[in-house]
C-alpha cells in the first residue's frame, strides 16, 4: 500500500523524467532535487527513525562479532585500535573470512601486540568522534590506526536518511528515482550541489578531535590513512572525482602535519601495486593483497 505521500512523490520523479526526454535537463535535475528532499522530509519520522536505528544497530553487531574475533592477548602487550569502514570487514559474501583482514594480519604478525578492530560499515569520521565520546576508555593507552574516509568523501546520489527513506515507498516509485539517479547521475553531480556524508569542513573537524580525544588517553603513535580512489572506469560518470578525493586526503595530511601524526598513504600505494590483484572487482574494497599490503605498510609504525 502507498504511504499518503507518495503521489506527490511520483509527480515529481515523473515530471522530472518527462524534463530529461524533452531535453530540459536543468530542469529535470531539479526535479529530481526537489523528489530527494520530499523522500526524506515527507518520511514518517518515527518510521524512519526506527529503520535507521534498526539498520545501524545490524551494522554494530556485525561489528561487534567481528571484534570477538580477535582475542586480547595476555596482559602487559602493546595495543592498537584499529577504527575504519567496509574496508577493514570482510566482504558480505565472505561472512566465515576466508580472506584475512589487515587486522587480522597484524594481530597474526605481532605478538606482543593485542588488536582492537573497531570496523563497521558506512563509517565516517563523524561516527568514529561520535564512538571515542561515548566511551571514554577506548584506545586508552593504545597506539591508533585511523582507515576511513571514502564513506564520508565520495558525492553521493543519496544520503543515508534518504537512502533509507526510499524504503518506505512502493518498488514502482522507488525505482523511478533509483533509476533516473543512474541515468543521469554525471548531470547531478554537474548542476547539483555536493551531496556528502561529511562536508569537507566537517571532515576536519572531525579529524582533530578524533586526534585531540586521542591525547588525552595517552594514546601512543596516531597513523591516520588516505582515501583510496576509486577506479578510472568510474571517473566519467563522477565528474570532479579526483579532485573530491584529492581534497580530502589533503585534509587527512594536513591534519597529519598539524597534529605530528603519522600518514599511511595506502591511496598511493594501492595504485602502485595495482597489477598485484590488491583490489576487489569494485576497484573499492581491499582484494587479499590489499589487506597484505596495508598489514606490511604499517609495519613501519608497528614493530
Amino acid at each position: 500500500m502507498n504511504v499518503a505521500y507518495e503521489p506527490e512523490i511520483t509527480e515529481k520523479i515523473d515530471a522530472a523524467h518527462a524534463h530529461a526526454q524533452e531535453g530540459a535537463m536543468e530542469i529535470a535535475v531539479q526535479e529530481f532535487s526537489l523528489t530527494r528532499s520530499s523522500v526524506l522530509h515527507l518520511a514518517d519520522a518515527a518510521a524512519l527513525a526506527d529503520r535507521i536505528a534498526s539498520e545501524k544497530a545490524a551494522y554494530a553487531r556485525e561489528r561487534e562479532r567481528f571484534r570477538a574475533g580477535i582475542a586480547p592477548k595476555t596482559d602487559g602487550t602493546r595495543k592498537v585500535l584499529i577504527m575504519a569502514d567496509s574496508l577493514g570487514l570482510p566482504r558480505p559474501d565472505d561472512p566465515d573470512g576466508t580472506v584475512l583482514t589487515y587486522s587480522k594480519l597484524i594481530d597474526q604478525t605481532y605478538s606482543d601486540l593485542s588488536v582492537d578492530s573497531f570496523c563497521q560499515r558506512f563509517f565516517t569520521t563523524k561516527d568514529v568522534r561520535d564512538a571515542l565520546a561515548a566511551d571514554p576508555d577506548l584506545g586508552r593507552d593504545s597506539h591508533f590506526i585511523l582507515h576511513v574516509g571514502l564513506n564520508d568523501c565520495a558525492n553521493r546520489m543519496f544520503l543515508e536518511p534518504e537512502r533509507i527513506a526510499l524504503g518506505l515507498l512502493t518498488p514502482a516509485t522507488r525505482n523511478k528515482i533509483i533509476d533516473f539517479s543512474r541515468k543521469y547521475r554525471r548531470q547531478i553531480i554537474l548542476d547539483l550541489p555536493p551531496h556528502h556524508y561529511v562536508p569537507l569542513a566537517q571532515f576536519r573537524e572531525n579529524l582533530d578531535v578524533i586526534v585531540h580525544l586521542l591525547r588525552a588517553r595517552n594514546v601512543g603513535k596516531i597513523i591516520l590513512s588516505s582515501i583510496i580512489l576509486p577506479p578510472a572506469r568510474s571517473w566519467p560518470g563522477t565528474p570532479g572525482i579526483n579532485r573530491n578525493f584529492a581534497l580530502y586526503n589533503m585534509e587527512i595530511m594536513h591534519a597529519v602535519h598539524d597534529h605530528g601524526a603519522l600518514l599511511l598513504d595506502m591511496d598511493r600505494h594501492i595504485w602502485q601495486a595495482q597489477n598485484r590483484g590488491v583490489l576487489n572487482a569494485d576497484g573499492m574494497h581491499l582484494a587479499e593483497g590489499g589487506h597484505d599490503l596495508f598489514c606490511k605498510k604499517c609495519d613501519p609504525y608497528l614493530r
